[in-house]
Formats: structure tokens, C-alpha cells, sequence
């Protein structure tokens, strides 16, 4: 009975409870892959409860380091069936999520592992050519994994630069979780703005989160938060290892992979999983009184449980990005232009999105006044250049009857007809056969403006 009693404990039956929640994840997306539910993405057959294939990938990657040490180092015969049984529809769907975060994340906890494990010492020059090799592997892998999906790693790269422009400028106070997407895209509105032509207006996009949490937690709550974050799985791993728990430091390792290279604190799923890993390493640790254990647990929960709610205020606010932006274009309809800017103003705040601009842009228009118009679609341009809409809206400005100006419109227009936007669409086109049109009958007509 004893000999039980010390095989079942607090960072067990964690683990346990991980293993069974990943079994159900697992299920979930072989059940979408053989079409007998449905996926919560249209483009994609399985992502499980989860709305995007990536974050999937990476769920099911952390867990698949939990299971490979289980499967090496438990005592206990169900745990190491439950984690065969894991690794066997994990492995199963991993290859077609394509999430090369996740692959990594897993690659890294199970290199620990397995190192962990086997104690694989090295000395000399055996250490040396291991730590060349390594580097080298590594440099192989990586340039595979980006010319795998070439222009998403180009984005990826540079909206971690982005991010870090960001956080450099908030690095001390932070800005508040509901603003670090508008704070993100004033930031690449500024570098396009003073970086024309640049090669990296082809993938930027409108982004909602800086793909990199330790970026996103330092940009909402500066150095100290970032500090707190980074802290708190370093001493659980720490815990964990001193205690020979290699499944949960293998999967705290692997967890700090997917927030290096993705978004997992969006969802809770992954905020439940992060606490769990750093209690039960807590838990698993040899401390001088027992109370210190259960303090540090405490801790974890204390900072995970405001964690969810974030998690479920920046789901409303991304809502509310929506919300506020139908707020503001009817308002609009109703011809309270004034009133609509202040509204919009506050979209600005929390989300990247240039068509909060676009229309700020249209009620100054409306109001009169060309100057903070031209001002607002140019903003809208620079934090997105391939996208058509602001230019077009610039061009349409400069023949506005009360200030028509065909020489400048002309001077812009061929440059406006010239964009490849990103994604072709009925839209684009016919806003290009549109400024043709008008181009033409300027130069062919010789009318000074065209109503």
C-alpha cells in the first residue's frame, strides 16, 4: 500500500489529468480529420477545440513530451498505457496540422528527455563536435522550416520586430493587454512611414497579437511583468528537475518554445495547461517546510486565474474591435461625423485594423476639412501598404469637387494602380478599373475635375 502511495502523488496525478485532457483533444481532431464533426476552421479538417491549426499543433506537442516521459520513466503500468495511446493519435495528427512551432516545441522537450534520462555526459572534444553538430542540426532545421512556408516566416520575423520596436517604447510602464494590438500597428504604421518600398510590405498584415508572448506580455505590462512571466516556469522547471520529474521541466521547456514562436495565452486551454505544468513542478519539489511548496502553488494560481479573465477580456475585446467600428460607421450614417471619430478614436486604441482610419478619414472629408482626411487615409497607407482601399480613398479625395486637384491625383493615381494587393478580389478590381477610368478621362478629356 505504501509502495502505491508513493507513486501516486500531487505531480502525478496532474500529469494524469493533462493526459486525459490531451486524449480528448486528440479524439476531437481525429473525429474532424475523418469528417465525423465538423472543424472549427472552414480552410482546415482538424483543429480540434481550438479555432486555428497552429495553436492545435502546439497543444498537442507540449503534451506529447509529457507522454514520451512517461512513457521512459513512469512506474505506474496506466499511466504509461494512457501515454502510448496519447503519442499514437498525436503522432497521427501532427504532420498534417503543419505547426512548425509545435514540431520544434516537441523536438526540444524530448531532446531534454531523452538527455535527462540516459544522462548523456560529454567531455572534451566529444562535447565540442556534440555542440557543432547540434548548432549546425539546428541551423538545417530552421532553414527547412521557413522555406516551408516562406512568406509566413517573413511575417512572423517581422512582426516580432515590430513587437520589440513596441515594447522598446513601453519597456518600463506597459500599455494594458486590450492595447497591444493598437500599439503594435502605430508602430508599423510609423516604420512603413519611414520605410518606403520596404520589402516586408508584401506580408505585413493587421496583427492582433505580437506572435511572440513574451513580446505581448512585455508591451501590455513592461519589464516587470515580463520578468514575473519568464520567472515562474523557470522555478517550476528548476523544481522539477532537482526532483528528477523530466516530464513536467521537458514540457515547461517545450511551453516556452510555443510562446516564443506563437500566441498559446489567447486561449485558456493553454493558460490551464501553463499553470498545471508549474504547480505540479512546484508540487514535486524538496523544499524546507512543506508550506513553501503550497505557497508557490498558490502564487501560480493566484496569477493564473486573472490570467482567464484577460483571456476572456481580450475575447470581448476583440469583439469589441467589431463593435466599436459598427458603432462608429453608423454614427456615420447618421451624419454625427464628429461623434463617429470620437468613437473610432477608441478602436485606434485597441486594434491595428486601418479601417478605423479609412473611415476617420471619411468623416473629416465629410466635415470639410482635406487636410485631416489626407492626413487619415495616409496613416491607413502606411500601416498597411498593400492594401488598395486608403489609396483609393486618397485619389477620390483629390478630385473632390470642392478641392479637385487632377494634377495631384494624376501623380498618384499611376502609382495606386500599380499595387498588387495581397488578395485579389471583385473589390480591388473594380476600384482599379474605377481610377483607370477617371485617369483616362482626365488626360483624354482635358476637364479640370470630375464630379
Amino acid at each position: 500500500m505504501s509502495k502505491i502511495n508513493r507513486n501516486i502523488n500531487a505531480p502525478s496525478v496532474i500529469l494524469a489529468l493533462i493526459l486525459c485532457f490531451g486524449l480528448w483533444e486528440c479524439g476531437t481532431g481525429i473525429l474532424q480529420t475523418f469528417g465525423f464533426i465538423a472543424s472549427r476552421h472552414s480552410l482546415y479538417s482538424a483543429t480540434g477545440t481550438f479555432y486555428n491549426p497552429g495553436p492545435y499543433c502546439a497543444f498537442l506537442s507540449i503534451i506529447i513530451v509529457i507522454a514520451a516521459g512517461c512513457i521512459i520513466s513512469a512506474k505506474n503500468r496506466i499511466m504509461v498505457w494512457i501515454s502510448w495511446l496519447y503519442l499514437t493519435g498525436a503522432v497521427f495528427l501532427l504532420p498534417g496540422l503543419m505547426g512548425r512551432t509545435g514540431w520544434i516545441a516537441a523536438a526540444a522537450g524530448c531532446i531534454y528527455i531523452f538527455a535527462s534520462v540516459y544522462r548523456i555526459n560529454l567531455s572534451g572534444r566529444r562535447k565540442v563536435a556534440a555542440v557543432i553538430s547540434g548548432v549546425v542540426l539546428l541551423a538545417i532545421i530552421c532553414c527547412g522550416l521557413f522555406f516551408l512556408k516562406p512568406e509566413s516566416a517573413t511575417g512572423r520575423l517581422f512582426l516580432w520586430k515590430i513587437g520589440a520596436m513596441t515594447f522598446a517604447d513601453h519597456f518600463f510602464t506597459g500599455i494594458g493587454w486590450d492595447n497591444v494590438s493598437g500599439a503594435i500597428g502605430l508602430t508599423q504604421e510609423n516604420y512603413f512611414a519611414n520605410h518606403p518600398g520596404s520589402a516586408y510590405e508584401s506580408v505585413a498584415g493587421c496583427p492582433e497579437y505580437a506572435f511572440n508572448e513574451y513580446l505581448q506580455i512585455g508591451i501590455a505590462f513592461g519589464v516587470i511583468g515580463l520578468l514575473i512571466f519568464v520567472s515562474l516556469p523557470a522555478c517550476a522547471a528548476y523544481c522539477a528537475q532537482k526532483a528528477r520529474q523530466f516530464s513536467i521541466t521537458g514540457a515547461l521547456i517545450a511551453s516556452g518554445v510555443v510562446c516564443f514562436a506563437s500566441y498559446p495565452l489567447q486561449f485558456s486551454e493553454f493558460i490551464a495547461l501553463f499553470g498545471a505544468l508549474c504547480i505540479a513542478g512546484f508540487m514535486s519539489g524538496n523544499y524546507p517546510a512543506k508550506w513553501m511548496k503550497y505557497s508557490f502553488s498558490a502564487l501560480t494560481l493566484c496569477l493564473c486565474l486573472p490570467a482567464m479573465f484577460i483571456y476572456h477580456g481580450n475575447t470581448l475585446s476583440a469583439q469589441n474591435h467589431r463593435l466599436v467600428f459598427d458603432y462608429g460607421k453608423s454614427l456615420r450614417e447618421r451624419g454625427l461625423y464628429e461623434k463617429s471619430n470620437e468613437v473610432l478614436q477608441q478602436g485606434v486604441r485597441i486594434s491595428s485594423d486601418p479601417m478605423f482610419l479609412n473611415l476617420i478619414g471619411r468623416n473629416w472629408q465629410s466635415l470639410g476639412s482635406r487636410d485631416s482626411a489626407a492626413h487619415y487615409f495616409d496613416r491607413a497607407a502606411n500601416r498597411l501598404p498593400g492594401r488598395l482601399y486608403p489609396h483609393y480613398l486618397k485619389c477620390k479625395l483629390l478630385l473632390d469637387p470642392r478641392w479637385c486637384d487632377p494634377d495631384s491625383f494624376l501623380a498618384v493615381c499611376d502609382r495606386v494602380i500599380e499595387i498588387r494587393p495581397k488578395i485579389e478580389s471583385p473589390a480591388t478590381r473594380d476600384m482599379k478599373s474605377e481610377l483607370k477610368a477617371l485617369r483616362d478621362s482626365i488626360i483624354n478629356i482635358k476637364e479640370p475635375c470630375i464630379k
